[in-house]
């Protein structure tokens, strides 16, 4: 019971969070920049939302994940909900098509980036680094909660804005969109 209890953990940890966290950023990204564009449907209807259940469609993004893993599939393929675009709310409709379509695969292509670099890092950790980190890892849950969910309410409750989970999102999709538009010659 232990093992199998610990090689789930082990299956979410690796697989099913990432996963949520690329497919709810890669909608955020075409979201975000929709709006960025001009078009605010997506954000009426809550998709430009980081709460990875607003993204998820039983086929594409349950279904059809699972069925890969049960046949042992050599790739991984799924789907979200598609971010609602009104195309003739956006300035310059031609342009911003391809900065919209750009910004969810240019988001995941840089969260792979982030997360080798981290990688690396975590493969390098000096010994005595390594040692003070063990020492945190039985409080690891509730430090993540406190800088989740508690950090942010004291914050607003002091009229301040501190998300810290918000800003590897924010900062990369503004990033990348801004990379886009100059490629495409907007900005």
């Amino acid at each position: 019971m232990g093992d199998n209890l610990m090689s789930v953990v082990y299956f979410a940890a690796v697989c099913i969070i990432p996963v949520l966290l690329a497919v709810t950023l890669h909608d955020v990204a075409h979201g975000w920049t929709v709006r960025k564009l001009g078009d605010y449907t997506a954000q009426a209807i809550c998709r430009v939302s980081s709460h990875s259940l607003r993204h998820i469609e039983p086929v594409g993004t349950v279904a059809l994940p699972e069925m890969l893993l049960i046949f042992s599939a050599p790739f991984m393929l799924g789907g979200t909900k598609p971010v609602p675009v009104n195309f003739t709310r956006l300035r310059d409709p031609k342009r911003a098509i391809v900065i919209v379509a750009g910004a969810g695969p240019a988001i995941n292509f840089g969260l792979t980036y982030h997360f080798a670099l981290c990688l690396q890092f975590m493969s390098s950790l000096p010994p005595a680094l390594a040692s003070l980190l063990a020492r945190f890892e039985r409080f690891g849950f509730a430090i993540i909660f406190a800088i989740m969910f508690v950090l942010p309410f004291l914050s607003r409750q002091l009229e301040q804005k501190f998300d810290p989970f918000s800003w590897p999102a924010i900062g990369p999709v503004n990033y990348i969109t801004r990379i886009i538009a100059i490629a495409a010659g907007i900005q």
